[in-house]
């Protein structure tokens, strides 16, 4: 666009080149190519946010983020913008990916639900996993609701019956579910009540194995002790009994 705010490209909407923006305004009253043209006017470039139409949606205006530059030989300024959904919908995809591709167990995996109660994520090496995916009875509906609400306020940890397939019991899961509201998300990772009794009685076995070897060796020290004083003890008493 020239700083006389005639429009030079626009290759999303060639019936515009040649017009003036001089009065092209946003959702807000923002008087977008004035406000760029100032800019650069100041700082000869720089980032700069406003809103407008898509190609394929001219009924609403979304916020865009764009770069703007001065270009001195042709007194022309030139930018390239991104609507902010747009970014964050490849953000979105990106992650995604990146986590699902993260090694996982049954004990050690995220999962990520939508708030319309869709799951985007909760990828289980070698299980075909239901849970979240269908909330069609009351307790089912109940928990989402648990998990929405808690995530909501600030997030923690909140204990669930967990099936992992149609046929097994229940399982008694905690999990940790924090809420993104900005892309309504609710991120979690959870772990198996079993599992970690599991974890805590290995544990206190093996500590109580190092603790019964370390009153072994307590023992066996002191008996040694003991021994040399004793034996120290005989040769003294035999020594003043030569005196």
């Amino acid at each position: 666009t020239a700083l006389d705010f005639e429009c030079i490209l626009l290759p999303i909407a060639r019936e515009r080149e040649g017009t003036s923006f001089y009065n092209l305004k946003d959702a807000e009253g923002s008087y977008i190519s004035r406000n760029i043209a100032k800019q650069i006017k100041e700082e000869k470039e720089g980032f700069s946010s406003w809103s407008f139409y898509k190609p394929n949606d001219l009924e609403t205006q979304y916020k865009k983020i764009g770069f703007n530059m001065y270009f001195e030989p042709y007194d022309w300024f030139i930018g390239s913008g991104e609507y902010v959904v747009d970014f964050e919908e490849n953000m979105k995809k990106e992650l995604l990916e990146y986590i699902s591709n993260l090694k996982s167990s049954e004990n050690n995996y995220f999962f990520i639900l939508d708030y319309d109660k869709k799951t985007l994520i909760q990828k289980v090496d070698n299980i075909v996993d239901k849970s979240f995916q269908e909330f069609q009875t009351k307790e089912e509906n109940k928990l989402f609701d648990d998990i929405f609400n808690l995530s909501k306020n600030g997030g923690g940890f909140i204990s669930y019956d967990y099936k992992i397939t149609d046929s097994e019991i229940p399982l008694r899961k905690t999990s940790y579910v924090k809420g993104l509201f900005s892309w309504k998300w609710i991120i979690g990772k959870g772990f198996y009540d079993d599992y970690l009794n599991q974890i805590i009685e290995k544990k206190s076995l093996e500590l109580n194995q190092k603790f019964n070897e370390k009153i072994k060796n307590i023992l066996l020290i002191a008996s040694v002790l003991t021994l040399i004083l004793l034996f120290i003890s005989i040769y003294i008493s035999k020594l003043l009994e030569k005196k």
